[in-house]
């Protein structure tokens, strides 16, 4: 009997993505002109926990985020960051590797709400879920 081959070699994606940020003009320009990073976001409705979100190689939808979308207080002036992003080991939900790699982190987690008598966290929505949306 073979041992699984390891393909976790093959998930080092040698690929690169357009990003684009939603954010204050006058942070735009800081960031540009390399005087300032960007904030990580640490909100409780955060999609996928804290971090920078990036529209991927959709300029306007960061766009339409900063003038209507952000809970953060009052964008007075939109404007837009662009990178160059390295996908290099990102989780990529096409292939099997990462879609076992989630379905395994999953076993856990609700492992370890069962061990400890906790209900786990359930999507029940939330005030913001229109900004969630793919429409404005």
């Amino acid at each position: 009997m073979t041992d699984k081959p390891d393909w976790s070699l093959y998930q080092n994606r040698p690929s690169f993505a357009l990003g684009f940020h939603g954010t204050d003009q006058h942070v735009a320009d800081a960031v540009i002109s390399g005087g300032a990073h960007l904030t990580r976001s640490e909100n409780t409705y955060d999609w996928l926990g804290g971090g920078v979100y990036f529209w991927e190689s959709d300029p306007q939808r960061a766009l339409e985020w900063a003038q209507h979308g952000h809970d953060k207080g009052a964008i007075n002036d939109p404007g837009l960051v662009g990178a160059i992003l390295d996908l290099g080991l990102c989780l990529d939900l096409t292939t099997r590797t990462a879609m076992d790699e989630v379905a395994r982190a999953y076993d856990l987690l609700a492992s370890s709400y069962a061990s400890s008598g906790n209900m786990p966290p359930v999507n029940s929505g939330a005030p913001d879920i229109v900004k969630k949306s793919a429409r404005l």
